[in-house]
């Protein structure tokens, strides 16, 4: 067809164009600011992205849902009597703790099994490289089996930041036994000083409870003649502390530009596929926002999903950009092709989409390709996660190199 000549050099132009990407990243996280599934200012980021949506001229709809959300009542935390400020991680338990405090420096499986902390206060101080050593569900099931008091992990970013997450997960029915918190770099220095003089003991006391709350994934469409669709994802929740300007502003300011620099293209509804926008809420619980639009549209009309593209941190300074695939040996192998001819900036793997809203349509065997750029620091999950630390040059050549994938794939119909 006509329209697909030139595609790709006609998309990656409209999105080095324009001036909307590093605005809408702004209107997010300096503007909304943090958007907790369920909240009143998500509900702000839901009516903001249906509105560019409307904008781009796609037709919209919305799908609520309910989930699970902790609220925090009271976080109070001493040592030796002098208060600190720490952030409780959500879903932990409620519990009034006084007792003495252990450090964990690295831990893993090994170290974990050799240290003697029960009836402890657990401070961990975990690896500083990027997605480094054990995760914090992983480190928090460790620490009950162990029998501490208490667990409290040591964000490795100095600056006085602490971060937050879930403990558990809430689709597994896992349950906090013990209360969670997180303390800043110096905090857990403080403690390491304190301890080698029989000092370092802590107060805990942590209280909250779990409500529903509802969330709202918003749904755009690009109509075209075609039956075949092709979904762009990102989620747009954060947790209550953090503007969430990388994780996630970033993919979902992609996927806008996505959208805008395919609209802009003459005679768009002649593209062979139909493309979806989908910005989930409730990723940061358990990716239930996806899993609740798969649970309720995708039975229903998966042969004619050839492929889910999702978005989530796909800029960063002085990040490493990556992408990867599953469920398409074809696709995957058009794309490496198509990224080595042009020597695109991005590192290619093959596997699962883990914990990304692309897993529940992976699960569906239908193709996947995420995409995303990450570095230590990344500030995610903390109130340092500003758009000072996003490049907007990088972010659009991440969204260039995405639009460029993606004509590439309608052009040759892969699917």
């Amino acid at each position: 067809m006509k329209i697909m000549d030139n595609l790709t050099n006609q998309v990656i132009g409209n999105i080095w164009e324009s001036k909307d990407i590093i605005r809408n990243l702004m209107t997010l996280a300096d503007d909304i600011g943090p958007r907790p599934s369920g909240s009143n200012t998500a509900k702000n980021a839901s009516e903001f992205l249906e509105s560019k949506l409307i904008d781009y001229g796609l037709n919209i709809k919305s799908q609520e849902f309910l989930h699970p959300y902790w609220e925090r009542k009271e976080v109070n935390f001493r040592v030796d009597n002098k208060h600190i400020s720490v952030t409780p991680f959500h879903f932990t338990s409620d519990g009034e703790i006084t007792s003495e405090s252990f450090i964990l420096k690295n831990p893993n499986e090994k170290v974990f099994e050799s240290a003697k902390f029960e009836g402890k206060v657990l401070f961990v101080e975990p690896s500083r490289t990027p997605h480094g050593g054990m995760g914090r569900k992983e480190m928090y099931k460790k620490a009950i089996e162990g029998g501490a008091s208490a667990f409290v992990q040591m964000t490795n970013i100095p600056g006085g930041i602490t971060e937050t997450g879930s403990i558990i997960s809430v689709t597994k029915l896992d349950k906090a036994i013990i209360p969670a918190v997180s303390c800043s770099y110096e905090t857990g220095k403080l403690i390491e000083r304190k301890i080698k003089h029989n000092k370092g003991n802590i107060t805990l006391n942590v209280k909250g409870n779990v409500v529903d709350k509802k969330g709202i994934n918003v749904i755009g469409d690009l109509n075209t003649s075609s039956e075949k669709t092709i979904i762009l994802g990102a989620h747009y929740d954060t947790w209550d502390i953090g503007p969430g300007a990388f994780d996630n502003g970033t993919g979902v300011v992609t996927v806008l530009g996505l959208i805008e620099s395919l609209v802009e293209i003459k005679d768009h509804k002649d593209f062979p596929y139909n493309i979806r926008a989908i910005f989930f809420s409730a990723e940061e619980i358990d990716l239930l926002g996806s899993q609740s639009y798969v649970t309720e549209f995708l039975n229903k009309e998966t042969n004619n999903i050839s492929l889910m593209m999702n978005f989530d941190c796909t800029n960063i300074k002085n990040g490493v950009r990556g992408a990867f695939t599953s469920n398409n040996m074809l696709m995957h192998n058009q794309i490496v092709n198509f990224v080595n001819k042009f020597g695109f900036d991005v590192k290619m793997s093959l596997r699962p989409p883990h914990n990304t809203d692309a897993f529940p349509f992976f699960q569906k065997k239908i193709p996947t390709f995420n995409l995303a750029q990450f570095t230590a620091p990344s500030y995610m999950h903390t109130a340092w996660d500003t758009v000072d630390k996003v490049s907007e040059d990088g972010l659009k050549y991440s969204t260039a190199i995405s639009g460029a994938i993606l004509a590439d794939l309608m052009t040759n119909s892969i699917f």
